[in-house]
């Protein structure tokens, strides 16, 4: 009953918005959320609602029904000639109004996807493949688990040493924010990147027919989206509908990814591709070293993991484009951390690495073997775990458990359903450093300059929304 009453709060409809917001409007997770919400109180621990469009608009129609149908109850309830029977009606509807609010919202949704965005969506992707018809530019389609946003980035910087090239913005890689960016384009573009996203099978292929790629890069194969797509197998065939679309000469995977390891095409890893060789890696807290056919090659980026990206976009440029290597190398130098994605701050005499971004376990294997590699007094690992990891969760994060007892000196848990997997681990290998549990996220953040002191490393990693519990 308390959990209900939390219902009846002044900003229930403020959390409800940010709760759709949260879900990016998928109607059937905003709704499983609302039912496994026990305090609406507590929802917003990570994140506030971002006030666009959009949300001003639901929050004004729900506001308006809430003020209405409360005033219709105040009718039933208090009107001089109204009977049991009314009063009862009206203290039923007022019960019933949180939930009727809630649906409300899902209706909206559900009827302004239907006859408004889906149409103009339509329209707007139609034209966009047209447009991208006539433009003669190289097409560069970039899909995966992991590491997309990254690599689209890398090649973007290092391709534009010797050609006019552009990239979809951001993590920008559905259907119709590939198409906005489509519109922008001015025409004399060389090369385009286009960052492919996926949720469910046959998301690859669609947006592949709407960009036409001649170049395709597979990033990598994980457990990310699971819960999605039911098997590895099935998120390995999504990655494979670029096939259709790309000759394997000009499909380049991942060799350090073991699912893309005896995979056709060309491979790209850590120690280099198809006669561009590394040796001699370096890793820093702020950035790597290594040495690529006897040259010395120097970039701000962190991790080993990065390695095999700047290669790539080194062989394309020069191989592929024809840029002189000179200019290649100093693309690569300019390369910068991206935010949250291995990004190293100074915070408190700490070096602090936000790879919140991350969120699959190749990525936490990057991570822990970069914590390893560098010299700190007090070497913390901060995560809430991994999210949409299906029927796998528990052995995953037992396996993280496992990794992170290996290379911390103290761990900080977020308090969730994934912390007792994590801890398990930990005991299997008899971590003895100090384990910390939070219920605050946002708290401990705002906290973590009190928190480390000089000569500190922290790694964080992943982040969870408030819609993962």
């Amino acid at each position: 009953m308390k959990g209900y009453l939390s219902r009846f709060r002044l900003d229930y409809v403020r959390t409800l918005i940010y709760m759709l917001q949260a879900t990016e409007y998928h109607a059937w997770e905003f709704v499983k959320w609302c039912h496994r919400t026990k305090d609406f109180g507590q929802v917003m621990r990570r994140r506030v609602l971002v006030w666009t469009n959009k949300a001003r608009l639901l929050y004004a129609v729900i506001t308006g029904v809430q003020v209405a149908m409360l005033g219709a109850v105040a009718v039933l309830v208090f009107w001089p000639t109204s009977g049991i029977a009314l009063i009862l009606i009206g203290l039923f509807l007022l019960m019933l109004l949180p939930i009727l609010l809630e649906f409300l919202l899902v209706l909206v949704v559900k009827l302004g996807d239907f006859f408004i965005t889906r149409p103009l969506a339509k329209k707007r992707i139609a034209a966009a493949t047209e447009k991208l018809a006539g433009i003669k530019a190289v097409k560069i389609a970039v899909v995966g688990s992991y590491g997309k946003t990254t690599t689209k980035e890398v090649l973007k910087t290092i391709l534009a040493s010797g050609k006019r090239v552009q990239a979809t913005p951001g993590n920008m890689n559905q259907p119709l924010s590939i198409a906005e960016f489509i519109m922008g384009l001015s025409g004399d573009e060389e090369i385009l990147i286009f960052e492919i996203g996926e949720y469910h099978m046959g998301d690859v292929r669609k947006m592949c027919e709407i960009v036409r790629p001649d170049f395709g890069v597979i990033t990598g194969v994980s457990e990310a989206h699971l819960a999605n797509f039911k098997t590895l197998e099935n998120i390995k065939k999504t990655f494979d509908e670029i096939r259709a679309f790309v000759p394997d000469e000009r499909l380049y995977l991942n060799g350090d990814n073991a699912i893309l390891a005896d995979e056709q095409g060309v491979k790209y890893a850590q120690d280099g591709m198809a006669g561009f060789k590394v040796s001699g890696v370096k890793l820093r807290a702020f950035g790597t070293e290594f040495t690529m056919n006897k040259e010395k090659v120097q970039t701000a980026l962190l991790g080993a993991h990065n390695i095999g990206v700047v290669v790539l976009g080194m062989y394309l440029a020069e191989k592929q484009f024809g840029a002189k290597r000179e200019a290649v190398k100093r693309a690569v130098a300019e390369l910068k951390p991206f935010e949250h994605r291995m990004e190293p701050k100074k915070v408190n005499g700490a070096v602090v690495i936000d790879d919140t971004y991350n969120g699959n376990l190749e990525g936490v294997k990057a991570g822990l073997k970069l914590l390893k590699s560098l010299e700190g007094k007090r070497k913390i690992y901060v995560t809430p775990g991994l999210v949409e990891q299906g029927k796998k969760t528990a052995e995953i994060h037992t396996e993280i458990g496992r990794e992170i007892g290996f290379v911390a000196s103290e761990v900080v848990l977020m308090n969730n359903s994934t912390t007792q997997f994590i801890q398990k681990g930990l005991d299997e290998v008899g971590f003895a450093g100090e384990v910390k549990v939070v219920d605050s996220p946002l708290l401990f953040y705002e906290n973590l300059p009190q928190y480390v002191a000089q000569g500190d490393i922290v790694l964080m990693q992943n982040d969870w929304t408030d819609n993962y519990a």
